[in-house]
């Protein structure tokens, strides 16, 4: 599962971002950067306990740091996370219906009330959509247009 921003300009605006990119890149890299690193860090708390209580910390392992690049009258901006961990990400973001899990080694393990489980296979009740990843990107999105527009300002105005 990943995430993916994508700006265009105007053509006035795309031919400052094709002869001088290297500034634009440098403010806009810095200014997004820091958006992303707000709401990356309200992801982590959510996939440590704030929303998902993590077992093995796989799916917090996995969400990676912003990769951001700008080019061709674009700015785009990507952020994954579950990259390798099937639809187990996307069925905690969406929620999922009422499935069979198969072990896919020798057995399932689980606890209910403490108790510990092994199964060769499980019927997993209706998962409730947890909003671990793509909420904090929701509330941020206003704030990551207004700082690439910053960028890009500071950039032309030479600042």
């Amino acid at each position: 599962m990943s995430l993916n921003f994508e700006i265009r300009v105007s053509p006035s605006l795309e031919q400052f971002l094709t002869t001088r990119p290297e500034s634009v890149t440098a403010k806009c890299a810095e200014r997004m950067t820091s958006v992303f690193d707000r709401f990356r860090a309200k992801q982590l708390y959510n996939l440590s306990g704030g929303k998902l209580q993590p077992r093995t910390g796989r799916l917090r392992e996995s969400l990676s740091k912003p990769e951001i690049g700008i080019g061709d009258a674009r700015v785009e901006a990507t952020l994954r996370v579950g990259e390798g961990l099937g639809d187990y990400p996307s069925a905690l973001e969406f929620g999922a219906g009422v499935h069979d899990i198969l072990a896919t080694k020798s057995a399932l393990r689980f606890q209910i009330t403490g108790k510990e489980f092994f199964r060769k296979q499980v019927h997993h009740p209706r998962q409730e959509m947890l909003r671990y990843f793509y909420e904090p990107v929701d509330s941020a999105v206003e704030e990551l247009g207004t700082a690439l527009h910053e960028g890009i300002m500071e950039a032309f105005e030479g600042k």
